[in-house]
């Protein structure tokens, strides 16, 4: 057991076993953040820091960075923070006007593959992480 008893969701650990990130809930329907927590100290500290509804945290394969969902300004999108402390601002990596939702990465980091749509209309996405950034349906 590595933190105090919560409202957690969507964890992950990073590729080296020594961190994982994990979604705390606001316990509204809106308000989540993402948490950052150093397996080792079992010290949690808070990734994010805006207002905003962040969730489904996926780490890329190197362990240095983590892409997540965030609704921000009503808008959609994927995000993407550095995962060393300090980092204070994320990377848009793709904006949408429906959910979008990461779930892993080539294992090279250069593609993120998603999910994009809900219910019956939901599709696979592949998004390149290098040129263009344009995502591809799968």
């Amino acid at each position: 057991m590595v933190g105090a008893p919560g409202a957690y969701d969507g964890a992950a650990i990073s590729s080296d076993g020594r961190a994982a990130i994990f979604v705390q809930s606001s316990g509204q329907p809106t308000g989540s953040s993402l948490w950052l927590l150093d397996i080792d100290r079992a010290r949690p500290s808070r990734f994010t820091t805006g207002s905003d509804d962040e969730r489904l945290p996926v780490w890329a394969p190197d362990g240095r960075s983590v892409v997540f969902q965030s609704l921000r300004n009503r808008q959609r999108g994927l995000y993407r923070r550095a995962s060393g402390g300090g980092a204070t601002t994320d990377e848009l990596l793709f904006s949408a006007a429906e959910p979008a939702s990461p779930t892993g990465f080539s294992s090279d980091g250069q593609r993120l593959l998603f999910t994009l749509g809900a219910g019956p209309a939901q599709r696979v996405a592949l998004l390149p992480l290098t040129g263009e950034r344009k995502p591809v349906d799968v």
